[in-house]
Parts: C-alpha cells; sequence; structure tokens
C-alpha cells in the first residue's frame, strides 16, 4: 500500500499514455468541484455500465448544481457482466444503444459522445525502482532521465505481473506515474539533466489497471456508436458527490455495494487517502437465496429486493412449489455471506486507513439488501447509526429525473460531475507504424507516450547491451562488457524527433526498432595489463622469461578466447625469487646477489634488460651457478610450474613432490595417493615432457557398507 506522504513527496508526472483518468493527481485532490471551469452551462451524457444494471442520465452542469434533463435504467437480461467486467460485448453494447435511443428521444437531440468510468477492481499502485551506470565524460540529457523513469515504470510492471503470469506485461494500462526522488551517484538530487556521474537511478510511484477492464468498455461505446469523451473510476466518481471536501477531514468510508463488487474510498485529514475494493457483493446474497430456496436467479433477484421487516414474500420454485416466507427467516440464509462481505471489507480498511473509520456511507443497489447495516455495524463494531445508506435523495443541488433514485442513482451523477471538473483530460489519436493509438492525459502529449501505448520497452528504444562474460584472473573476478546496442530511429511525420518531442492528433510517428549489441568476445591479452616476455641476464647468460598462462587448469597463450566463468592463472617472473626458481637454483645456498650491480634481495623487482649475478656461500672462490641447466613447463593440479633440470639427468614424476613441496604422509588412513600424467596413471620414474598435466594429490578411499 502507497502512503500519502510518498505521493505528497513525488513530483507529478505527465501519464504515461493511456485511457483512463490521471488518477495519481485525482486520489490526492481535495475534492472536484460541482461546475465547469468557466463557470457556464456544460451538457454531458453520463453512463454507469454495472454489474445488474445500466444507467445513462444526460444533464447541465453550472455553478453548484445538476439539472438532469432525462434518465434511463435498464437491466442486463442475462448474467453479460461478473463482478464489474463486461463478458458479453454484444448483449451490453444493445443495451446501450437502448438506452442512448431513448434518451435522446426524450431529450430530443444526438448523443455522440459520454462520459463512463471503469471498475475499480483491479486498481494497482506500486513502487518501481531502476538504476543505470553511466560515464561522467558526458552530461546527461532530457532523452536519459526519460528512459530512466520509463525503466522503473517498465520494474514496477514486472513486480506485478510475476504475481501473476510472467508473459502478461502488456495486459496493463499505466494509468498514471509520479517521480518520488532521483539519486545522482547514491545522493539525492532535483534534477538529473545536465549533470554527469558513474551512476544514475530514480523511484516513481506508478499505477496500473488492466487492459482489458478499458478495451472492453471501449468496445462497447463503439458498438453503440459512441465517442468517448471522459473516463474515471467508479469509486472515484463516487466519492466526489457523497464526500464533498468540507466532510473530507472526517475520518470516513464510503461503499459502493454493487452487484458483483464493493468498492471502498476513505477520507481524513481533507483529502481521498485511498481506494479499495472487494470482489463480492449483491450477486453473492442472490445466490444464497437461490441456493436455499431452489430459484432461479431472476426469481432470486425479485424476493431479494422484496424483503422488509415483517412481511412474507410469496415465490414459486423451480419445481413448481408455492412459497410463502417471512423476510427474517430468508435474511438468515444470507446472513453469513453478508458477514463474509463485511470481514473482507473491514481487512480492506485497516490496510488503506490502518484502522477502522469513525462512519461508513453505503451506496449502490446491494446496500438497499434487508438486513446489511445491522450485520456491518456488529462486524466493524460501530454503534447502528454510524452505518449510513446513502441516495440521491442526499444530493440537495441535483434535480430533475425523479426515476433516478436510490443509492444506485450516486455513481452515474458522480460520473457526470467529474466528467466537467477541472481534472478533465484531453485526447490524442496518432498512428505507430500504421497501428492507430489513442492517448488520454493533461497538458502536452509526447512521442514517449505514443510509443509506450504500444507496449514498446527501453531496450526497444534504446538496445539491450550484449551479454558480458565474467572470469577469474589469479582469483580476481574479472567483468568483461558486451558491446552497446544502437538505438532506435523516431521519425514524426517523415523529420527525426526524440522522445519529448510534442505530438498532436492525426501524427504519423515510424519507429524502427533499437539493435542489441553483440555479446562480448575476450581473448587472454584483452584482459592483461601486461603479458609481454622479459630477457634478463643471469650470470652472464642470456634468458628469455615467457609469462605461463592456463585457462581452466590447461595451458594457453595471449590468443586464447576467453568464456564465461574461465579461471585464468598467469605465473609472471617478477621477482628474483620467481626467476631463480625458474633456473632451478636454490636461493638458500646463495650468499650475494646483485641487480645491475647494486645488492638486492629475494622479492626485488627485475625489469626487462636487467642484469643479475649470484654467489653462492661457501665458494672458495667467486662461484657463479651453474649454466647448464634446462627446464620445462608443467601444470600441476590447475596450477603452472617450471621443473628445470639438467641435460643429463631428466625430469621424472618423483620431482614434482619438492616442487609443489607436497606432504608425503597420509592424512588419514583410509587415504590413497592418485599420481596422474595427461589422465594416465604414473609411476615415479615416468618421464615429464614440456606441457604436460599432472594430478598429485591424497584421495579419500570411500568405504563400502553390505546391504
Amino acid at each position: 500500500m502507497i502512503k500519502k506522504k510518498d505521493i505528497n513527496a513525488a513530483r507529478r508526472k505527465i501519464l504515461i499514455s493511456s485511457k483512463l483518468l490521471k488518477l495519481i493527481q485525482t486520489i490526492n485532490a481535495a475534492g472536484v468541484i460541482l461546475m465547469s471551469q468557466s463557470g457556464e452551462a456544460s451538457e454531458v451524457f453520463a453512463l454507469d455500465i454495472g454489474t445488474r444494471t445500466v444507467i445513462g442520465l444526460v444533464g447541465t452542469v453550472c455553478k453548484n448544481s445538476l439539472k438532469i434533463k432525462a434518465a434511463e435504467i435498464e437491466e442486463h437480461r442475462n448474467r453479460s457482466m461478473v463482478d464489474g467486467q463486461i463478458h458479453n460485448i454484444e448483449e451490453v453494447a444493445e443495451l446501450v444503444k437502448k438506452i442512448k435511443k431513448n434518451l435522446e428521444k426524450k431529450c430530443g437531440c444526438t448523443l455522440t459522445k459520454v462520459s463512463v468510468a471503469a471498475a475499480g477492481r483491479a486498481l494497482k499502485t506500486i513502487k518501481g525502482t531502476a538504476e543505470r551506470k553511466e560515464t561522467p565524460l558526458r552530461q546527461l540529457t532530457s532523452e536519459d532521465v526519460i528512459a530512466l523513469e520509463i525503466q522503473g515504470v517498465e520494474n514496477a510492471l514486472k513486480s506485478i505481473t510475476e504475481e501473476i503470469d510472467k508473459n502478461k506485461e502488456s495486459s496493463y494500462y499505466c494509468v498514471g506515474y509520479s517521480v518520488v526522488q532521483y539519486l545522482l551517484d547514491g545522493n539525492p538530487i532535483g534534477s538529473l539533466v545536465g549533470q554527469r556521474a558513474n551512476s544514475i537511478s530514480v523511484e516513481i510511484i506508478a499505477t496500473f489497471l488492466p487492459r482489458v477492464v478499458v478495451d472492453s468498455l471501449y468496445s462497447v461505446l463503439d458498438a453503440a456508436g459512441l465517442e468517448l469523451e471522459s473516463i474515471t473510476l467508479e469509486p472515484i466518481a463516487a466519492s466526489t458527490v457523497v464526500i464533498p471536501e468540507n466532510m473530507r477531514k472526517l475520518n470516513i468510508a464510503l461503499l459502493d455495494v454493487g452487484a458483483g463488487t464493493t468498492d471502498i474510498a476513505v477520507s481524513s485529514s481533507g483529502s481521498m487517502i485511498g481506494y479499495g475494493m472487494v470482489p463480492c457483493a449483491g450477486d453473492e446474497v442472490t445466490e444464497a437465496i437461490c441456493s436455499e430456496y431452489l430459484v432461479d436467479f431472476d426469481t432470486g433477484e425479485k424476493i431479494k429486493r422484496s424483503l422488509s421487516p415483517g412481511k412474507k414474500v410469496k415465490f414459486q420454485n423451480i419445481l413448481g412449489t408455492n412459497c410463502e416466507v417471512s423476510s427474517e427467516e430468508i435474511a438468515s440464509c444470507y446472513e453469513g455471506v453478508l458477514e463474509e462481505l463485511a470481514e473482507k471489507v473491514k481487512e480492506n480498511l485497516i490496510e488503506i486507513n490502518g484502522k477502522i473509520p469513525q462512519a461508513v456511507i453505503c451506496i449502490g443497489g446491494g446496500s438497499l439488501t434487508f438486513g446489511f447495516a445491522d450485520v456491518f455495524a456488529r462486524v466493524l463494531g460501530l454503534p447502528r447509526e454510524r452505518i449510513a445508506v446513502k441516495g440521491r435523495e442526499v444530493l440537495h443541488e441535483v434535480k430533475g429525473a425523479k426515476n433516478l433514485k436510490g443509492p444506485q442513482a450516486v455513481t452515474p451523477i458522480g460520473i457526470a460531475v467529474a466528467s466537467q471538473s477541472n481534472k478533465a483530460l484531453e485526447k490524442c489519436k496518432v498512428f505507430v507504424n500504421g497501428m492507430p493509438v489513442i492517448i488520454f492525459k493533461e497538458g502536452e502529449f509526447t512521442v514517449a507516450d505514443a510509443l509506450l501505448s504500444c507496449g514498446l520497452k527501453v531496450s526497444d528504444i534504446y538496445g539491450k547491451p550484449g551479454k558480458g562474460i565474467a572470469v577469474e584472473v589469479n582469483g580476481q573476478v574479472q567483468f568483461i562488457k558486451g558491446k552497446k546496442g544502437e538505438p532506435g530511429k523516431i521519425f514524426v511525420n517523415g523529420e527525426e524527433a526524440f522522445l519529448e518531442k510534442a505530438i498532436k492528433s492525426g501524427d504519423k510517428i515510424q519507429f524502427i526498432p533499437a539493435k542489441h549489441g553483440e555479446e562480448a568476445r575476450a581473448r587472454v591479452e584483452d584482459i592483461l595489463d601486461e603479458v609481454e616476455s622479459k630477457t634478463v641476464k643471469i650470470n652472464g647468460k642470456e634468458y628469455v622469461l615467457d609469462p605461463v598462462i592456463t585457462v581452466n587448469g590447461k595451458l594457453a597463450d595471449k590468443n586464447t578466447l576467453l568464456s564465461d566463468n574461465d579461471r585464468i592463472f598467469i605465473k609472471k617472473y617478477d621477482t628474483l625469487k620467481e626467476i631463480l626458481e625458474f633456473i632451478g637454483k636454490d636461493y638458500a645456498g646463495i650468499d650475494k646477489i646483485l641487480i645491475n650491480g647494486k645488492a638486492a634481495e629475494l622479492n626485488s623487482s627485475v625489469m626487462n634488460g636487467d642484469e643479475i649475478e649470484f654467489y653462492e656461500k661457501n665458494a672458495d672462490e667467486d662461484k657463479k651457478g651453474d649454466e647448464d641447466s634446462e627446464k620445462i613447463n608443467i601444470v600441476v593440479n590447475g596450477r603452472p610450474y617450471t621443473l628445470s633440470y639438467y641435460a643429463d639427468k631428466k625430469p621424472i614424476f618423483s620431482d614434482v613432490f619438492s616442487l609443489i613441496k607436497f606432504k608425503t604422509t597420509p592424512p588419514t588412513k583410509n587415504s590413497r595417493l592418485i599420481m596422474l600424467v595427461n589422465g594416465n596413471q604414473a609411476k615415479f620414474t615416468q618421464s615429464l615432457n614440456e606441457g604436460d598435466q599432472i594430478i598429485l594429490k591424497w584421495e579419500e578411499i570411500k568405504k563400502k557398507f553390505n546391504s
């Protein structure tokens, strides 16, 4: 649940293209005034498409009043809608056509535009974040910031769709988003444009609604020959007229109990602080009556509406039996349903408000159910007088159309009022690669609005970087990046454009998708600072010291291609100690060492071209080291080694023991010695050659148990 203070702190932002009202602003608005912006009379055709009924009205909003010229109420003949969602577009469209025709006849006019409300049943508000690595060598542009914000919205959407279906990200409209804060190298900042950084990030609050909810409304209106003028959400429309601004300082809950859903809105401290929805309402009560008394759904509806204190209801069940039952007895069969509904509403109220509000106002046809208020008062722990069922009669500035009455009249009146508020949106229809796209928002329309309404992602616009690889070099992990993608291109009416370019109805946008970057390719030489050979003179003899390179335990060279998770080991001869080991000289017997004529230590660095002299201990005269030794490079247990030997004594396997200082004592009594050369069993006297792969280790013998 998004806290109010988070939204208030966020900088208001443009809508991503959608077909809905700008909810983020509406949710925190102090109220919607009951007049047009200019104060002049404004005609409106409002339509409330509910689960059980469709209500249409034509009226005039002027100053602080609504005058209804005519109103029509029609019930669905079949269950064309379930839980606020249109299931049979053709049947609902026919009902809308009928209402439109009757209203045109009563008002003597042609109705072409209509204001509607989408069910708030699946509204989701969630936070999202996005981060991107940058280079301080360039300044950030507005394009960079827009792309980062869009990525934040995408990440928010992913967190929703992961709970439902990872493949249904395109099934949600982004109603709107607000930027909570930008971060520059981890520190909050007011604006990123023009800054330089190593990393940038953004935190946003985004609101989503299932695409099917909106698209089905559009399909019905198109089939009925109507054009959408404005759209809001049902709980917002109802709260507009039931909880006016002067009541919002009180902690009040509004329940719009329809046939399929119960919408919830809560006010406190001068504003509406949150909205919710419970997928349970009047239809569940009807179904309980049908089950208990074996009647069809329509008969169950008639029974429910006939109940009143002390009254007996007559009806015939599906077996042809005539029945007469008291209202109180019938109410007892659905009391459990009302209690379950009240418990779900209670949970929702606590989630939104943190506690049960001071009072509850109920509207919608479901709130007229016999015994409804008594059950809710008991479950919510409120006095009975704090549960009020309100209808049109409490809306004193609404005149005309006496047939539109009761709690079910509130939402269509709210739709009419909200459509003429100062929050009205404009519509823009453009074409993206030939596909028509409709955008609703307040203020200027941009290319970004159009592209995102098509379901495009940041990677489609900027291109994904190629997959990188990670390798380990001498125990240190290095990451090699893939190549950057090539950005897509945007043209508006044939001219190249950018995401923030303003657009208008009729514009034709051509979008050429981005090309993704190539995967990382690297050789050993690409990850090393230096792998050059080093030439030195030792006691007058010249040696060429080539680094020994292994990749995953196998000898390699500078041109070896690398793969993800490769383990690379490079043995360089940078110190005197390493060089003496290379030529096979035991430095323990050396008395003095000189580098270029100057005294040196074993850990002294040796550079290319240096001349080294060493003198052995206990010599009658200066005696230089033996110059007749030779060497081979081998790999022992995955690590490279250089083994020196004399020409008259070829190296054998037993020389490896002293080379790696191998412990010859078995660690346990169950240990056995493993000796392999190039994967084959070896003997102590086996000759060794350049590049041999050697395994020398103790291995624990596994005990076998008889079953």
